[in-house]
């Protein structure tokens, strides 16, 4: 039969300790947890640096949007940096980056090479044929 509980009055002692352990004598016997780490602030920046270094790459022939992206994606992953807590860029801020400059450069040889292609005789002929068969 439990120890706690009083036969006379039927109901149980709170006074009496329970499970024998000290909590009614106010020994706790507290252990703290340790100190859990702080997330890095910059995370989800370098998540959203790759994301757009690989939407700069993908959409070079589009130039003015690659540019755009890449553009925010090298800010971004900037910010991640200056926000880790280890002070050195995440390898998914770095890939970011560097797709985001792959992104522009390719990008501007697009329009490098268009440029070129449209002042060449032979764009200008089949311009030409082209407007003249309508």
């Amino acid at each position: 039969m439990d120890n706690n509980f009083n036969d006379q009055n039927n109901e149980y002692d709170l006074n009496k300790s329970q499970n024998n352990n000290d909590f009614g004598n106010g020994n706790f016997n507290y252990t703290p947890q340790p100190e859990q780490p702080q997330k890095d602030g910059g995370h989800g920046l370098a998540i959203a640096s790759l994301v757009l270094g690989i939407l700069a790459v993908i959409s070079c022939c589009c130039w003015y949007l690659s540019i755009i992206l890449g553009v925010v994606g090298i800010v971004l992953a900037v910010i991640s940096k200056s926000k880790s807590s280890t002070g050195k860029m995440e390898t998914m801020a770095l890939v970011g980056m560097i797709l985001s400059i792959l992104g522009i450069v390719l990008a501007l040889v697009y329009v490098i090479w268009a440029v070129n292609y449209m002042q060449s005789p032979a764009y200008q002929d089949a311009l030409d044929q082209f407007m003249n068969s309508y």
